[in-house]
């Protein structure tokens, strides 16, 4: 099914009549504050499309594609991500909450301002991405990448947040999390260039540089134990 160049909210809602949308395309329509709760969004893209303001809550994303489009202050609540991928996507100011993303892709795509809060994320990539001043609290990123190209004007997490995360068996490279803020956090298993210029409270697991003060890890068994229990869960 071809939705392109729609207005007609109704139509757009109609779409997702049976609690989902598959094999679509989705191009050139407004979607702006449009909210969908419980639905399934599989094998479906959307391209050159406004979104601001949506809203997705309870769904599942499956085998999908966002490209080229503005889904800025977009709120994403207990939703489930699978072999999805943004591209080249304006992600200012949007919530990720309570969701979890397995073998997605995140690139070229701005996310400055945005918070992501309790989620969960295996083996995906964050490729140039703008996450400055962003807020990243209680997550968990398992066997995930994040990837800055020399010359590509992104800043990964530079000036960001990221308070009580856990990174294990994860790679870095193009140092994404420099000039972050970096609160209660533990690298275990980890590869590559993480950051040579952080602010850090109570992390573990970083190597050391001149231009990061690392401080004792203070709840040692607490880590070991939730890093523990992230290993034994298999990725959705």
């Amino acid at each position: 099914m071809l939705l392109r160049s729609l207005t007609d909210r109704q139509i757009l809602y109609d779409a997702f009549l049976d609690g989902g949308i598959r094999d679509s395309q989705i191009q050139l329509c407004d979607m702006d504050s449009m909210q969908f709760s419980s639905i399934m969004w599989n094998k479906t893209s959307m391209q050159d499309t406004n979104a601001n303001g949506i809203t997705f809550k309870q769904s599942s994303f499956t085998s999908g594609m966002f490209s080229r489009s503005s889904l800025m202050n977009s709120t994403f609540t207990e939703c489930k991500f699978k072999q999805t991928s943004f591209s080249g996507i304006t992600l200012i100011k949007s919530r990720w909450l309570k969701s979890r993303m397995t073998a997605a892709t995140i690139g070229s795509c701005t996310m400055q301002r945005s918070v992501l809060q309790q989620m969960t994320i295996c083996e995906s990539t964050f490729s140039d991405f703008e996450g400055v001043m962003a807020t990243v609290t209680d997550c968990a990123f398992y066997a995930a990448a994040f990837e800055i190209t020399y010359g590509s004007g992104m800043n990964g997490f530079s000036g960001a947040i990221l308070e009580n995360c856990i990174f294990l068996n994860c790679r870095f490279s193009g140092y994404p999390l420099r000039g972050a803020t970096l609160k209660n956090c533990v690298f275990a298993g980890c590869s590559g260039d993480i950051t040579d210029d952080a602010t850090c409270s109570n992390v573990f697991g970083l190597q050391h540089s001149e231009r990061i003060n690392p401080t004792e890890l203070v709840y040692r068994d607490n880590a070991v134990r939730i890093l523990k229990n992230y290993n034994r869960k298999e990725a959705v």
